[in-house]
């Protein structure tokens, strides 16, 4: 088979291609029929009207227009004028693309409410288009050179021109005129360029910048001239700029005050939050925020008559309020001279006067009508000196945004929690922050912040007029889109009379309904035909070589595009997908599998966390295995370990939910759709423990022997009783079947060795690794030498973070009076033995290498996966799936001087172990692990070789006191038997020992007269 053909080989010496046969299939291709999705699961992005009354929404590649809780919705087709590409486009991507469904991307509103810009790949390179609200007006393509355009990954028009702020995937700033196409680079970074926003006067654009892979800075352009500079010096990193209504400030999130805490698991410090709120002050004599205002006590709200209000000059006070927009009457003529101008301020009044006239007499669409807002004075002398931190706490903040009244928003996330250390898939928990946090008010002039959003908050945006606010909005488990007044506490409690109903899609909740109005039509042979030519173009802009690894791109282009009619499902639309991106020929590069089409059929199962077998002759499943894992945890503990279960290997496992259980019906026919749902068990009891019966008998006192048999607990089941059992089923049991073979493999090397060996398992180079490594490490490498295992190991990026421990070595010892002796520096490894297989790949083959390169230890097993390219996160395509793309190389130390290299020498090859062992399918049979077996033996010969593995002999000293005190024990004791009572009675009271006392007085005084009254009596 060959590009979905067959072909027959009749005889490969005379033809080498074979002939084709006409095969012609009849079936319905159910997957490409037309059907509509919910508009709620494909939402990519949104934007509010400059003045609140309609939103923008892109769902699906596809661009709609609606009234926020009223209204049609309206939706915008490929433009119909159109200027033809200043750059050629492809022939094979043009040829796709015209068989496409473009995509829509990075919508917004312009400044006049009435026109909506979109980043479009119509002509099978990103452009710009511009449509109209207003029926009947025709929409525009700019026909931008994608040269310079690039792929668009942030866009942002201004608040008071026909300008739009883009950055693209070359990190550059662009600046582009709508109505003229006019396209000009502003600023560009090695590293990234993000958090773009406009000055209310549209004069300025801030931004982060980022000045290498760690440290940003807010930097501003002045558009109207071109020129750019820093407002801010950063620390450690200064981010997510928002300008001030008023024109006094410029906000951001600077990472500035450096709070270490001693981590709670292992020795050392970290910085788990660095930022707060900051805020650059733009003029000299305006007065310092943290020095309040002076106001009489009759004045709370105005600061208005103070003799030290320094910056109470008007003209920043209603500058947005005396230049609002009049529907789109309102726009502004850009200077013809100046490619970078908004507005003309520095002309004379009377030729405004003339201009306008000029205007107002013109019928022509393109006139420009009304006065432009007074533009912000920023004071450039020393302006990254005149930065005010903020009375915020340290914490983790995002989507900073600038309100009138010298009032800003921030959304403050909850302290981040790393992940739970599980080794399998993602399933359902209850971690209740799930990265939303809180919306925050702050006032500058009070110094107060309030709480308008107590969490759930993921994002939040203004409108143009900074009077409206759409806030992302999780609630239970569901993301929402809602609409509220900027700054103001959304309503949460109706009237006495009524309950406010928070689901309900109106003004007082702010819910957007969109599933339920948004309807979206999806053409699949369309949209795959849109996905191949994104494939094709985010691979050539960010593959790690621009010769695409010496591959002819255009030209396997041109072959997958003759494939693709012949593709009728989603599955087989995946593997042309793969097959294009493997012609590479080399790692980390594929493409995952989006929306299937149709609905979806899959079904969680639970888990017991066992091993059963059907036995006929109890008509039950026996259980051979129970899974133990943490059994403390509810999610990674096995169910059957739980306490209060009671239940062993050996037993039958008759019901589930008082369903029988067949040779036919297992149990995991019955625990479909179970997981972490309570079931009931049926168990008979077959099983011989007795090891509760035993435990009691040691416990019980040498006396109490006798009655501990006669008081034996009748009520615990035996062998024959059949019992219910209560449990809650699993969502997985894979991570508690990893700790299980985690534990019986660090027996086996413990038993192996006599002790002196540690084991260390890594299962990738993530969290989870990391989990992995710092739970066992101290432990286990106490022993004297460690058997670090990376097999099956997956990658990451934490290679280094594992390196820097295992290459320390020790350089002194501490002895203290008493206690164990502690190497410094602190857990330094002893020998070192490093495992790999087949399946160890990308940062653990760096880690590998580095190892062996370092003089570690040795490395024991076979061949690594090959990979070794780096990917910067991935790539979304119109129906979910994802590109991953290598967009760097790795070159080692000893590689860089080696011209003749396109790569690197693990990339297709992989790391070659020191001792290479491999596993026979009869070992695997056989439950042997001849790798580790080998590991062990290497460990321990490169133990013995070693002098500063343990502590020195010599250290390990007897002290004269323990010993003494042993000694004294001993002659006082006199060899006795244990004898300490575990019950007393109460002491007396004094009353009681006085009347004793008294009682023995008197008892002694009567003995006395007895005696001598028989004395006498003697006499």
């Amino acid at each position: 088979m060959k590009g979905g053909k067959i072909y027959h080989l009749c005889d490969a010496a005379e033809n080498t291609n074979g002939e084709a046969l006409d095969i012609t299939w009849r079936g319905p291709r159910v997957q490409l029929s037309k059907r509509f999705v919910h508009a709620d699961d494909w939402i990519e992005n949104w934007d509010l009207h400059p003045e609140g009354v309609t939103i923008m929404l892109l769902v699906r590649g596809q661009a709609f227009t609606m009234g926020i809780w009223d209204g049609p919705v309206l939706s915008y087709p490929p433009a119909k004028e159109l200027k033809t590409p200043k750059g050629q486009v492809a022939a094979p991507l043009a040829s796709v693309l015209s068989k496409a469904q473009p995509r829509t991307r990075l919508g917004a509103y312009l400044y006049d409410g009435e026109r909506l810009v979109f980043v479009t790949d119509a002509s099978g390179e990103e452009d710009i288009e511009v449509h109209y609200e207003e029926a009947g007006r025709t929409s525009k393509r700019l026909g931008l050179h994608h040269g310079v355009l690039g792929r668009v990954e942030e866009l942002l028009p201004s608040p008071e021109a026909p300008l739009v702020a883009i950055v693209n995937h070359r990190n550059a700033l662009l600046i582009v005129n709508i109505d003229n196409g006019d396209m000009r680079t502003a600023d560009t970074s090695c590293e990234g360029i993000t958090d773009l926003t406009w000055s209310p006067c549209g004069n300025f654009l801030a931004y982060t910048y980022f000045m290498n892979y760690e440290k940003s800075c807010i930097r501003v352009l002045d558009v109207r001239k071109g020129t750019v500079f820093d407002a801010t010096k950063p620390v450690l990193g200064d981010h997510s700029p928002a300008w001030d209504a008023d024109g006094k400030y410029l906000y951001f999130l600077g990472s500035r005050e450096l709070e270490p805490v001693y981590d709670a698991a292992k020795f050392g410090l970290a910085f788990p939050h660095v930022e707060r709120p900051h805020l650059i002050i733009l003029q000299k004599d305006v007065r310092n925020p943290m020095l309040k205002e002076l106001k009489p006590p009759y004045d709370s709200e105005s600061g208005s008559g103070s003799d030290y209000d320094s910056d109470s000059d008007p003209r920043y006070n209603n500058a947005k309020a005396d230049s609002k927009k009049a529907s789109s009457s309102k726009k502004d003529k850009p200077d013809d001279d100046s490619d970078w101008s908004t507005v003309d301020e520095d002309a004379d009044d009377g030729e405004n006067d003339e201009d306008a006239s000029t205007d107002d007499d013109d019928d022509d669409d393109e006139s420009y009508s009304g006065e432009a807002p007074p533009p912000i004075k920023i004071d450039t002398d020393g302006l990254t000196e005149r930065v005010v931190a903020l009375p915020m706490p340290i914490s983790r903040y995002g989507c900073l945004c600038g309100l009138e009244d010298g009032r800003f928003m921030v959304v403050e996330y909850p302290p981040s929690r790393g992940a739970p250390g599980g080794v399998g898939t993602d399933y359902s928990s209850d971690d209740e922050d799930g990265g939303y946090g809180t919306l925050i008010s702050y006032s500058v002039k009070d110094l107060r912040r309030s709480i308008l959003i107590h969490g759930g908050v993921g994002e939040v945006t203004l409108s143009i007029d900074r009077k409206c606010m759409i806030v992302e909005k999780e609630t239970d488990g569901y993301l929402e889109l809602r609409v509220y007044k900027a700054g103001v506490r959304p309503e949460e409690d109706g009237s006495d009379s009524e309950e406010l109903d928070q689901h309900s899609c109106d003004r007082r909740t702010g819910l957007i309904n969109l599933d339920g109005r948004v309807r979206v039509l999806v053409d699949p042979a369309k949209e795959w035909a849109q996905m191949l030519g994104e494939v094709y173009r985010r691979l050539r802009d960010d593959f790690w070589c621009e010769d695409m690894n010496g591959v002819d791109w255009e030209g396997t282009l041109k072959r997958y595009e003759g494939i693709l009619p012949t593709i009728s499902t989603r599955r087989e639309l995946s593997d042309m997908l793969t097959e294009m991106s493997a012609e590479l020929g080399c790692s980390h590069v594929s493409v995952t599998s989006g929306d299937p089409g149709r609905s979806a059929r899959r079904h969680s199962a639970g888990y017991l966390g066992a091993d059963f077998v059907w036995d006929a002759s109890v008509s039950g499943y026996r259980i051979v295995n129970i899974v133990k894992g943490d059994s403390w945890d509810d999610a990674r503990g096995g169910v059957l370990s739980k306490p209060g279960v009671n239940i062993s290997e050996g037993d039958i496992l008759l019901n589930i939910d008082r369903i029988p259980l067949t040779e036919h019906v297992s149990p995991a026919a019955l625990l479909v759709e179970k997981g972490g749902s309570e079931v009931l068990l049926t168990v008979k009891i077959d099983s011989e423990d007795a090891s509760v019966d035993k435990a009691l008998k040691k416990l019980s006192l040498k006396d109490k022997k006798k009655k501990s048999k006669e008081s034996k607990d009748d009520s615990r089941p035996k062998k024959g009783d059949i019992v219910p059992v209560r449990v809650r089923a699993m969502y997985s049991e894979l991570d508690a079947r990893y700790r299980d073979m985690i534990e019986c493999r660090t027996r086996t090397v413990h038993a192996m060795s006599d002790g002196v060996v540690g084991y260390l398992h890594v299962p990738d180079m993530e969290s989870t690794g990391y989990s992995e490594f710092w739970r066992h490490y101290a432990c286990e490498v106490r022993k004297g030498s460690l058997v670090l295992d990376l097999r099956g190991n997956t990658g990451g990026h934490i290679s280094e973070l594992l390196l820097s421990k295992l290459s320390q070595r020790a350089l002194a010892w501490d002895i203290p009076r008493r206690g164990e002796l502690q190497v410094y520096p602190s857990n330094t490894p002893g020998p070192l033995v490093m495992l790999v297989n087949e399946r160890t790949g990308s940062d653990a083959e760096l880690m590998a290498e580095s190892f062996r390169k370092l003089g570690l230890g040795i490395v024991v097993g076979t061949r690594t996966w090959g990979g070794l390219l780096s990917i910067h996160g991935s790539a979304d395509l119109i129906d979910g799936s994802e590109v991953s793309i290598p967009s760097q190389n790795v070159l080692l130390v000893d590689e860089i001087k080696d011209p003749s290299l396109r790569t690197n020498k693990v990339e297709n090859v992989g790391v070659y172990p020191d001792v290479c062992v491999n596993i026979k399918p009869s070992d695997y049979a056989a439950g042997a692990d001849p790798q580790l077996e080998r590991a062990v033996k290497e460990a321990l010969t490169l133990l013995n070789k070693s002098e500063l593995a343990r502590a020195p002999s010599s250290l390990r000293k007897t002290h004269r006191d323990d010993t003494l005190a042993a000694e004294i024990e001993r002659a006082e004791t006199k060899d006795k038997p244990w004898s300490f009572a575990t019950w007393a009675p109460l002491p007396p009271t004094l009353e009681e020992e006085q009347a004793a006392a008294a009682k023995k007085a008197k008892r002694s005084a009567r003995r006395k007269a007895n005696t001598s009254e028989g004395a006498e009596r003697d006499v």
